[in-house]
């Protein structure tokens, strides 16, 4: 996970608890454009683990909430684009977590079948996530090469998201960060969101539009290609049977 990557989740973390905020400190240092365009340009590349996915999910979801003409001007050009983004990170995302389930199922059923394994039928390559478990050491370097030459805040500098205060702060952040060894792979992360449905947040939020602004959201649905409507449509049947599997499990 690069450096932008770890500053968008920081981005991402501030949106979903305070969208309007968030949105008017980044418009305030005429940086919006420049976030969302970067954040655009990274979400089929550089978000890849499940936990990173579900933070910009809610984190971008909430911006829906926001009433459309307190968006920022550059942002309101935005909206389909941000809207498809999302779609597709729910189905990346479903895709990471039914990957894993069969993935477990599978080195159970291996497990209870084969009680020795040989050496020669272990392959590293075939290890979950190892490209996690030397993360935050790359998280760490990239932050204190940056934190060597960031400018001060005051200097008259163009507008930088690696300057002053946020590279610090991220750097005191990652300071006392697990060691490589300590890292635990992505289905064993645990957060204060995952009792949060991503898919079910999203189509709320999604949902929102038509009750603020009905005809922002009535010209939205009208520019969906067939393959949109096909994605939404896969997206409501999934919150659906995710919320009466939640209500049954309630009533057992």
């Amino acid at each position: 996970m690069g450096t932008s990557t770890v500053l968008l989740q920081v981005v991402s973390n501030t949106l979903y608890y305070n969208p309007i905020i968030s949105l008017n400190h980044l418009e305030s240092k005429g940086v919006t454009l420049q976030v969302f365009q970067t954040w655009f340009s990274l979400l089929n590349t550089s978000f890849k683990r499940r936990h990173e996915i579900k933070v910009t999910i809610l984190g971008l979801s909430a911006i829906l909430y926001v009433p459309f003409p307190q968006w920022p001007a550059v942002l309101q050009s935005q909206l389909k684009t941000l809207v498809a983004a999302l779609m597709e990170l729910c189905k990346k995302y479903m895709k990471i977590k039914e990957d894993e389930s069969n993935s477990s199922g599978e080195t159970n059923s291996d497990l209870s079948s084969d009680s020795e394994l040989d050496e020669d039928d272990l392959d590293i390559d075939d290890m979950p996530d190892e490209e996690s478990k030397n993360e935050m050491a790359v998280i760490k370097k990239n932050i204190k090469e940056l934190k060597s030459k960031v400018y001060a805040d005051n200097e008259d500098v163009a507008p930088d998201l690696l300057n002053g205060a946020i590279i610090s702060r991220l750097a005191d952040l990652y300071e006392d960060a697990p060691s490589d060894e300590d890292i635990e792979d992505d289905y064993e992360f645990l957060s204060l969101i995952d009792d949060v449905d991503e898919i079910v947040f999203f189509l709320e939020a999604f949902q929102s539009i038509s009750k603020q602004s009905p005809e922002i959201y009535q010209q939205l649905l009208s520019t969906f290609t067939l393959e949109e409507q096909n994605k939404l449509q896969e997206l409501a049947n999934e919150a659906n049977q995710r919320q009466k599997d939640k209500l049954q499990s309630q009533n057992k």
